[in-house]
């Protein structure tokens, strides 16, 4: 039985009102509902299922750039350390061209006249002595230093090779 809100039995028109209310309601207005809620609910899958999609893909871009950066910083610190190596290889190589420079200019040989009597004199003997000990330890001494700056220049050449060739 269907009673009104003051108390009073509705009447038929209004209780023929109420069942077309009813009906429309529960045949068209419910389902409609339910249809968009099935439709808001797989939008929303979908939304979640994207939002899982980027949370994957930013989880896999964070990977590789840590991974990029790890490379990036690697590269970088050998870059640092062979253009350190190439500027001490040049140091030495510049000290090794002082030294064999300060060498030749501190050289002082002794005299290059002979003496004037022109044979086996004791101050022949003397000068020949005199001149062949200072060629001996200049011979010595020469050598060792070219040798040095010979290996010294090479040894930055090859580095300086190593360090361009490792930016490339």
């Amino acid at each position: 039985q269907l009673i009104g809100k003051e108390g009073r039995n509705l009447t038929d028109i209004q209780k023929e009102l109420v069942r077309k209310l009813n009906a429309t309601f529960y045949s068209e207005t419910l389902p409609t509902i339910a249809n968009r809620h099935t439709n808001d609910v797989a939008l929303l899958k979908a939304h979640v299922a994207g939002i899982g999609q980027c949370n994957k893909d930013l989880a896999n871009n964070s990977l590789t750039a840590a991974s990029l950066k790890n490379i990036y910083d690697a590269a970088s610190s050998a870059s640092q350390t062979c253009a350190q190596e190439e500027a001490a290889a040049s140091a030495a190589s510049g000290r090794a061209l002082g030294a064999m420079n300060s060498f030749l200019k501190g050289t002082k040989p002794p005299s290059s006249t002979m003496p004037a009597v022109k044979g086996p004199t004791p101050k022949m003997d003397l000068w020949v002595q005199t001149n062949l000990a200072f060629h001996k330890q200049f011979n010595t001494s020469y050598y060792s230093l070219k040798a040095t700056m010979t290996a010294a220049q090479a040894a930055h050449v090859a580095k300086a090779c190593e360090c361009r060739d490792r930016k490339s």
